[in-house]
């Protein structure tokens, strides 16, 4: 609810937001009365989508050589939480492993959005797991180079924040929140919600 208040008084337009539940959770609460506050969020309950079905189709498509749509796109972000015969963290490997093999543009706004997903869900083995999964992809790449000693030519830093920024475009085209591409690429909020504002202009 507070971030809500400031990103409206921020942003000067209608906020909605969608709380999202994995496949274990089957009911909660979408009103908060405060009394002269009410604050109003909707529900997504991933228990109404087969991951098991969703993983094979998602799967078919891409091995078939067809690009996933905006849809699509979601529903492999969000696999690890819907219903299925697996645990969650088998999901979030297989999602990742998809992932890999879709278009770069898909692929790094997927991984970034997975990493954030399944964050909380899986174990620190599974997190390893993932991070293996990850391998050569450019959200790794950034990893690895925050954590290298300070030296680097100052062309070299801006090439990368410049890289880290287009990705931020992208992300925010295809609707992600500033809160999520943070912690994706390394920016701070700040500078995404400078990158946001000068997409509008």
């Amino acid at each position: 609810m507070y971030y809500d208040a400031r990103l409206a008084s921020r942003q000067e337009r209608q906020i909605r937001t969608f709380v999202v539940y994995s496949g274990h959770i089957e009911q909660a609460k979408e009103r908060l009365d405060c009394g002269s506050i009410l604050y109003q969020v909707e529900n997504i309950y991933m228990k109404d989508y087969n991951g098991d079905q969703e993983y094979n189709r998602l799967k078919a498509k891409i091995e078939s050589g067809q690009l996933l749509n905006e849809t699509d796109t979601l529903k492999l972000i969000f696999l690890p939480l819907m219903k299925s015969r697996q645990q969650e963290e088998d999901l979030a490997i297989q999602a990742a492993e998809l992932a890999k093999a879709t278009d770069e543009k898909t692929k790094v706004f997927a991984i970034a959005a997975l990493i954030v997903i399944t964050d909380k869900i899986i174990s620190e083995s599974n997190k390893r797991k993932l991070l293996e999964v990850l391998k050569m992809t450019q959200i790794e790449q950034w990893i690895r180079e925050e954590g290298r000693e300070e030296g680097r030519q100052e062309g070299e830093l801006k090439g990368r924040q410049e890289e880290k920024r287009e990705t931020a475009r992208t992300m925010l085209s295809m609707g992600m929140s500033p809160e999520v591409i943070a912690k994706a690429t390394k920016l701070s909020q700040e500078e995404i919600l400078r990158i946001e504002k000068e997409m509008k202009n």
